[in-house]
């Protein structure tokens, strides 16, 4: 072979040798970096989950009183009574002649407003005679059509969403494998911090339309961040990583549900304030403290075929058991896109409101913080497939409760069934992070194809439920929650037990019941092993998890 032929091929070996020694000693550095890591990670998402938790309540009441179809135009605010008076009138623009018997008046500004307001004090003095019964189905009219405009704007907002994370979602994981997972976790922070901040100095409908669309995939960023870090620091799809997952959302649950009790003592303004500083403040602390986990950095990826609704396709089809599990988890969270649960609650009980979403929200944080104490446990005891068996079966329980509760308080049952049995999605994360290991697919690979795979889903199935809501409001609004039911039951009766028979062997192993303590290549490694101190807080441990 020609020397000029050896040079090319002993170069590409001699890079391949030095990424894996600077990967080996990079691992080796992080194992005794993690447990300090892990801690600032769990400060960062406390900061960010108590602001969202001050602003949980806050955001749904800013968008109802944006979206208030009395302060729209065609409402039935003062200005349209004005406004139909002037169109009942004959004056049709300033300055026109109006004749009165033999006299011909020129209206000037003053004059035309005077005929306007007696025009519209007439207006009045009619709707004060008519009856109660009008009245009251006036009023009941008008609320039905304020939660229509709230979920008609919230459904626009998650379109847009999709569009634009379709775009940024592989950008953003390939942005993660090439420069680091610490840069996204600080832009994901701060980004949205900075736009809440300013949102309370000037809401709109405009700005929050804004808001919402660029928190939305700037915020995902952050969270995507941190699962990969937690992954290179304790071990892509194992226990250890699950577990210490885990213990990161005990805490950052419990400064939720913190954020959730300061949010009944802040107004709206008040919790995009604190929220804003909170996110803020997490940014600089990740700034100042914590360190990057990538191991290799690799090249971005610009290219256009990125972009391409069928792009998730290239890392999926490197195996059979990719592409199973690519369908089960685009089938399996369908239901997740129902969105219409606050209007829904609103126009099934006249009594719902701040303080009962405030306490839903609260049950819900309790729930998923006692959660977080034996999710790894079920998963050892009952096997990977059965775990995400039962949070289908458990979902038709769910939706069924949502939609025929004969009471608002039976409503308050739906976080327990909610966060104690779902833990299929962290099953089935669990095994494509394990089958892309095998497949040589990275982490920040995997998370751009999988929010490429997430993309028609999230732009059709909110619309769907939306229209069919709108069309069945009046006559059987709970028409969504019986289709997302049936996509429950569908999954996990065929879809689950056909996904989890094309994984591969060596994953196989982890599916079965008390076997998942086995790594993706046969053994756990003792060296990724974590304890948690009588404290709570995490340690560095040599010894294998019990």
């Amino acid at each position: 072979m020609p020397a000029d032929a050896l040079a090319p091929a002993f170069g590409m070996l001699l890079q391949k040798l030095k990424d894996a020694i600077v990967a080996a000693g990079f691992e080796a550095l992080l194992k005794r970096r993690r447990g300090r890591m892990t801690m600032i990670l769990i400060a960062a998402r406390c900061l960010t989950t108590f602001g969202m938790g001050v602003l949980g309540i806050a955001s749904i009441n800013l968008m109802y009183e944006l979206v208030d179809p009395r302060k729209q135009p065609g409402g039935a605010s003062p200005t349209n009574s004005l406004k139909n008076a002037v169109d009942r009138s004959h004056v049709v623009e300033k300055g026109k002649d109006m004749v009165e018997g033999d006299v011909v008046t020129k209206l000037t500004p003053a004059s035309t407003c005077a005929v306007v307001e007696e025009q519209a004090a007439n207006d009045q003095s009619e709707d004060d005679i008519r009856g109660a019964g009008a009245s009251l189905k006036s009023s009941t009219s008008e609320r039905t059509i304020h939660h229509r405009a709230v979920q008609r704007i919230q459904t626009r907002i998650d379109t847009v969403v999709t569009l634009v994370s379709f775009v940024t979602g592989p950008l953003i994981g390939s942005f993660m494998d090439a420069y680091g997972r610490l840069p996204v976790m600080i832009l994901g922070t701060g980004v949205p911090g900075l736009l809440r901040l300013g949102l309370t100095v000037a809401p709109s409908l405009k700005l929050y339309f804004v808001y919402r669309v660029l928190v939305a995939f700037v915020q995902a960023g952050f969270a995507q961040g941190v699962q990969v870090s937690m992954g290179d620091m304790y071990g892509r799809g194992t226990r250890s990583a699950a577990l210490a997952s885990s213990i990161v959302g005990r805490y950052e649950l419990f400064a939720s549900m913190l954020g959730m009790f300061a949010g009944r003592i802040c107004t709206t303004r008040q919790g995009f304030l604190v929220a804003g500083v909170s996110q803020v403040s997490s940014g600089l602390l990740l700034s100042a403290a914590m360190s990057e986990t990538l191991p290799v950095f690799g090249k971005m990826r610009w290219s256009l075929n990125s972009i391409s609704p069928l792009s998730f396709l290239a890392s999926f089809r490197k195996s059979r058991a990719l592409l199973a599990l690519a369908l089960l988890k685009t089938v399996r969270e369908l239901p997740n896109y129902l969105n219409i649960h606050s209007v829904y609650r609103r126009q099934k009980f006249k009594q719902w409101g701040q303080a009962q979403d405030s306490n839903m929200q609260l049950l819900m944080m309790a729930s998923m913080f006692l959660a977080t104490f034996f999710s790894t446990r079920v998963m050892d005891t009952l096997g990977l497939q059965a775990t995400t068996r039962l949070h289908h079966l458990v979902g038709i329980l769910h939706l069924a409760n949502s939609a025929l509760a004969p009471r608002m308080e039976f409503l308050y049952l739906n976080p327990f069934l909610v966060s104690l049995f779902f833990f299929g999605g962290d099953a089935t994360e669990r095994c494509l992070q394990q089958e892309a290991s095998v497949a040589g697919v990275g982490q920040g690979e995997l998370a751009g194809a999988q929010a490429n795979l997430a993309f028609f889903p999230s732009l059709v199935m909110p619309n769907v439920y939306t229209a069919i809501y709108e069309r069945c409001a009046e006559s059987w609004p709970a028409a969504p929650y019986v289709v997302a039911a049936s996509i429950h039951l569908l999954t996990a009766e065929a879809l689950v037990p056909w996904a989890y028979a094309h994984l591969s062997d060596s994953v196989a192993l982890n599916v079965l019941p008390g076997s998942q303590l086995v790594h993706a290549e046969g053994t756990l490694p003792r060296s990724i092993g974590i304890r948690a101190t009588g404290a709570g807080t995490l340690e560095s441990s040599d010894s294998a998890l019990d």
